[in-house]
């Protein structure tokens, strides 16, 4: 799904709200906001184990770390028709979520996906409607890519060092951000939202792009 169907959708979706609100934050809003998953049909699945996570479609995605020596587990929701078409597999450590090559989601369709495991390092979203990661503590570095008009948030990060890029038209929110090293980069008018405490914070924002981190603390 190219991201100028997805902007439409996500427009679509949008129509409903304020007038008033600046439409980069209504669409910020509309794909933060959780899918309705009523008359969704799911499956579950055990994958092998992974330390990326790729998001190759129009999905809306939770993620929670769970305690060191747990299995892996997800739950995929979606239409009944469109769940046959949803994809999950992993492959040199990446797991990866995506719908048949061929195959066209129906119109307002969006696939919902609860991933749980202990250990994920790389999260990529192309495509995808929204990555909620909640509360993260690593000790490795972590990385986050988005790729369209999307958004990806999380409540808490917590790694010894965080590189986060976002590419398109959507927007990445992180808060409670505790690292000693910190990269950002916005390009091609995504927005970049900050919080939390860095010892140190490289950052680089192309045209009409934004990396507000107001909220940041950079303590040397």
């Amino acid at each position: 799904m190219t991201s100028r169907i997805i902007l439409a959708l996500l427009l679509t979706l949008a129509l409903g709200a304020c007038h008033r609100q600046d439409l980069r934050d209504v669409i910020k809003e509309v794909a933060e906001d959780p899918a309705d998953t009523t008359g969704m049909a799911s499956k579950n699945f055990s994958p092998n184990p992974f330390y990326t996570i790729e998001v190759d479609c129009f999905a809306d995605v939770t993620f929670k770390q769970t305690p060191p020596g747990t299995a892996a587990s997800i739950k995929i929701m979606a239409d009944p028709a469109v769940l046959p078409h949803v994809k999950v597999s992993t492959t040199d450590g990446i797991l990866s979520l995506s719908t048949d090559r061929r195959y066209k989601m129906p119109e307002k369709s969006v696939i919902v996906a609860e991933i749980q495991a202990p250990f994920v390092g790389q999260f990529l979203v192309c495509g995808g409607k929204c990555l909620r990661l909640g509360h993260i503590h690593l000790n490795s570095p972590l990385t986050l890519e988005l790729e369209g008009v999307g958004a990806l948030t999380a409540e808490r990060i917590e790694a010894p060092e965080v590189t986060v890029s976002g590419n398109g038209t959507g927007s990445v929110d992180l808060r409670g951000i505790n690292t000693s090293r910190l990269t950002a980069k916005a390009d091609n008018q995504c927005y970049v939202f900050l919080s939390g405490r860095t010892k140190a914070f490289n950052h680089s924002a192309g045209k009409n792009s934004a990396i507000f981190a107001d909220s940041l603390t950079v303590a040397h």
